[in-house]
């Protein structure tokens, strides 16, 4: 087993991000809450506040990134399905059945197996408490996290830089083109079907039986 030397540096980047998470949803949440009797510069301010903490969610990904993707890192699958995921499927269970007692209780619903069967299609479709997106987002992470290790592993810094322009230019560059009323077909293959086809593609018959390349 590798022990690493906790960096605190990471640790410090981890409080800051939680502070600018909690006072993002503090001045988000008072703007819907007193959206009646707050004047335009009032709500002019709190969304340059709450615009100036976006970093706090891309910081905590990168955290991980820099932690999970570390090649001196070992993380079995047993690891991965027993530790990350399930700890974070855990929390999306507990803390999304948390909220729909919290919703029973303020809106007077009758507490009874239809209340709480709706918690569950809560947490498989994502329309409880919005901001639970986090956990769905650190799941989805995880689950392909061992091939996201061997890319990281195998790459060189052009290679990395080459994915990290890709990734920009498609899921960031390209998709501001609607603010314009453009909409763009290029796209790349994020979640998608036609990966899967791609590497079916290498358990084909005629690929075992020596079809040539």
């Amino acid at each position: 087993m590798n022990h690493l030397k906790r960096i605190p540096g990471y640790s410090l980047l981890r409080v800051l991000a939680c502070i600018a998470i909690i006072i993002l949803h503090m001045f988000a949440s008072a703007e819907i809450l007193f959206q009646n009797v707050i004047t335009p510069e009032q709500i002019t301010g709190s969304n340059i506040i709450v615009n100036c903490m976006m970093w706090a969610v891309p910081c905590f990904v990168m955290v991980t990134g820099a932690l999970l993707l570390d090649e001196n890192r070992e993380v079995s699958f047993d690891k991965l399905f027993n530790k990350y995921i399930l700890r974070a499927l855990g929390a999306l269970v507990v803390f999304s059945m948390v909220f729909r007692i919290f919703d029973i209780i303020m809106d007077k619903e009758s507490f009874g197996l239809k209340s709480i069967l709706k918690g569950f299609y809560e947490i498989f479709t994502g329309t409880g408490w919005s901001h639970i997106w986090y956990l769905y987002l650190l799941i989805g992470l995880y689950l392909l996290l061992p091939f996201y290790k061997k890319i990281a592993k195998a790459s060189s810094n052009s290679e990395l830089k080459y994915l990290l322009v890709i990734y920009l230019i498609f899921l960031s560059l390209i998709p501001l083109t609607q603010l314009a009323g453009i909409q763009s077909k290029f796209y790349i293959h994020v979640s998608t079907i036609y990966p899967f086809y791609l590497f079916c593609g290498l358990r084909s018959p005629m690929r075992a039986s020596g079809f040539p390349k």
